[in-house]
């Protein structure tokens, strides 16, 4: 009797999400992981067989620095309190891209039947909705001078 590994076992369920999207060859590259595009947003999936979870995130806008920065990472630290306003994703900084992520993880076993589209479904909708809020609170943030210099150590 063989083992199924994490990724065999992920692979029939990102199957059938490439079939629901129309790429019948979803599949994931060496490092387990692959990046969709859906309505223009790019998503990357990375799957940790070790933890038998998914890994979902998108970059939503570009990290700010100086005195435009305060308004956006407290509106964005204000609805990552609880999941408030996330929908229990995480927004974070990525720093070795210097940009703005959204992401969320789910554990193997809550991706069965047609729960990964709906999952990915939700995730599109939460990015779209981030992007355009960062877009949002930076145009409403004037552009003034001051001592802050980011999040640039």
């Amino acid at each position: 009797m063989t083992e199924t590994t994490g990724t065999n076992a992920f692979s029939p369920i990102l199957a059938r999400l490439g079939e629901a999207i129309g790429i019948p060859d979803l599949a994931l590259d060496e490092d387990a992981a692959c990046t969709l595009e859906i309505d223009g947003q790019l998503f990357n999936l990375q799957w940790f067989e070790e933890e038998r979870t998914l890994a979902v995130y998108a970059v939503i806008g570009a990290a700010e620095h100086g005195p435009r920065a305060l308004p956006l990472y407290a509106a964005l630290l204000e609805a990552n309190a609880l999941g408030r306003d996330t929908g229990g994703l995480a927004l974070g900084l990525h720093p070795g891209l210097d940009s703005l992520l959204l992401s969320g993880q789910v554990f193997a076993g809550n991706l069965e039947g047609d729960a990964l589209y709906r999952y990915v479904e939700f995730f599109a909708d939460r990015a779209k909705h981030w992007e355009e809020r960062v877009r949002e609170i930076l145009a409403q943030t004037p552009e003034a001078p001051g001592s802050f210099d980011g999040l640039r150590a």
